[in-house]
């Protein structure tokens, strides 16, 4: 299952995802992901307590229906392991990701949007 075949790959893909509903006073995240045609990735993490983080990366799928998507520093070199999830149904669901970066969380579970 390819991300993108045919006439579609003319567009860019949206991803949007929260984290479980917070604790009453507890802070939200929302997150955001644009796969651009052109492979360039887009990902938004915004916090209601601060403002938001964004990152930029390349992105690359498989026949598995494997999103992978390595983020870059500033510089453009790639920064850590990649985020990888697997699409279904329009559904993006974390598959392995950088220990180090998201510690004991897990990353968010993404629907296109």
């Amino acid at each position: 299952a390819i991300l993108l075949t045919g006439a579609a790959q003319a567009a860019d893909r949206t991803f949007t995802g929260s984290a479980p509903e917070p604790r009453k006073g507890a802070e939200s995240w929302h997150y955001f992901l644009v796969l651009h045609d052109n492979t360039h990735a887009f990902f938004r993490t915004i916090r209601s307590s601060r403002s938001s983080m964004i990152e930029t990366g390349i992105w690359t799928t498989n026949d598995a229906g494997h999103v992978a998507v390595q983020f870059l520093d500033r510089s453009g070199r790639p920064r850590g392991e990649p985020l990888v999830w697997r699409l279904a149904d329009g559904v993006l669901t974390p598959v392995s990701w950088d220990k180090e970066e998201w510690g004991d969380s897990r990353p968010p579970t993404l629907k296109r949007g």
